[in-house]
């Protein structure tokens, strides 16, 4: 069966969708799965950096051995291997069956995103690889606003094992769904250590997984203890936080739209810069608007709409720099912006207990600055070519 593809796309964004509903999917109940393993918050929040760990070391260590095998078939293995650690989550008797479904989900995870945004560029016409690859991206940003609340709504009402199940069936669709619409044959240069040290010769590639990591950085210094801050400084009630959080994810998948049309005009370097620059601003003015619920709403709707951009900007980048290395500095970008996570939620809380709550938004703006100016250095020698 040929299908369009636009269904192709649509199909590797919904896996996408999958992935990242299961990888958030802890933080909303977390506390029911603490109290039915009787085991501590503090332990189950580790299997969601158990995951992160997996997921970024899995993508450079896989790129290798998998670059030989078809996108589809890559893909779907994938999605298959992520529905089978939800069902094992979801049956796990005790905390290390559980830590072990996380683990297995983190590697499987990073048999998808990294890879499918590598499938965009093959499918998509060279003046519209921008906006595939942006399109497919959204559906990671979207399960931050959709995917992650129904996961919640689900284990409450049905409990946590019912949560993992709905993670289950979404990866199984989202494997049909590669499967029925992705093209097979679809492949790419395999990656042997020559292509290793190509990678990690090329400046270009370098200075961008050094922006990643910075800009995720200073993201997730602030949004790490986001409710915290917004409980402090504006008082905010747990309705008005979810809410400014449902705003932050809304825009972000209106800014990923934007990108996808913006990035094929004008170029990823440009979309990529510009967002940095806005979230620099943000982060900038935070400390000067007292607390002011009008004016947080703003910077949070600002942020939102260039925080998802940067991603699929910083993807493209990297494929259009060098398209035969692409399967392994896509991989290390993923790497890049889970280790920016975890270094940004332990700067965060490093910067909370010495400095105070207050003092976040200033970090996450000087980490913007560092990631800016990385940026601007890999300008020049993006058209280098591997």
């Amino acid at each position: 069966m040929r299908v369009g593809p636009n269904l192709s796309i649509a199909a590797l964004s919904f896996g996408n969708f999958a992935v990242g509903t299961g990888a958030f999917i802890i933080s909303g109940i977390l506390p029911m799965v603490a109290d039915s393993l009787e085991s501590t918050v503090f332990e189950i929040g580790q299997t969601a950096t158990a995951f992160s760990v997996a997921f970024a070391l899995g993508g450079p260590l896989l790129a290798s051995p998998t670059s030989r095998f078809d996108r589809r078939t890559l893909l779907t293995a994938g999605l298959l291997l992520f529905s089978l650690a939800a069902v094992l989550g979801a049956l796990a008797p005790d905390y290390g069956v559980l830590m072990l479904s996380r683990i297995v989900a983190g590697v499987a995870g990073s048999l998808v995103t990294p890879h499918a945004a590598t499938t965009a560029s093959l499918l998509a016409e060279e003046s519209g690889r921008g906006r595939a690859i942006a399109l497919v991206l959204l559906g990671f940003a979207a399960s931050t606003v959709f995917g992650v609340p129904l996961g919640t709504m689900v284990g409450a009402v049905f409990g946590w094992r019912a949560a993992f199940g709905v993670i289950s069936l979404l990866a199984l669709a989202g494997a049909v769904g590669v499967r029925l619409a992705v093209p097979g044959q679809l492949n790419i240069p395999p990656i042997d250590l020559g292509g290793w040290r190509k990678v990690f010769a090329h400046r270009a590639i370098i200075f961008m997984l050094a922006v990643t990591l910075f800009q995720v950085l200073g993201q997730a210094t602030i949004l790490t203890y986001l409710a915290i801050l917004l409980r402090v400084e504006s008082h905010a009630s747990v309705a008005e936080i979810s809410a400014l959080l449902m705003v932050f994810g809304g825009a972000g998948i209106a800014g990923t739209f934007a990108a996808s049309r913006l990035m094929d005009r004008v170029g990823a370097a440009l979309v990529a810069n510009a967002s940095i620059i806005l979230m620099c601003a943000v982060m900038t003015v935070w400390p000067f608007i007292g607390g002011s619920v009008p004016g947080v709403t703003l910077l949070i709707l600002l942020w939102g709409l260039s925080s998802f951009a940067v991603n699929s900007a910083q993807q493209y980048r990297l494929i259009a720099t060098a398209p035969s290395l692409a399967t392994a500095s896509v991989s290390l970008n993923s790497s890049s912006s889970f280790f920016g996570q975890s270094l940004g939620a332990l700067v965060g809380g490093a910067v909370v207990a010495f400095f105070g709550v207050a003092t976040i938004p200033s970090i996450g703006a000087l980490a913007m600055m560092i990631a800016l100016g990385l940026s601007l250095a890999s300008n020049g020698s993006e058209s280098r070519k591997a």
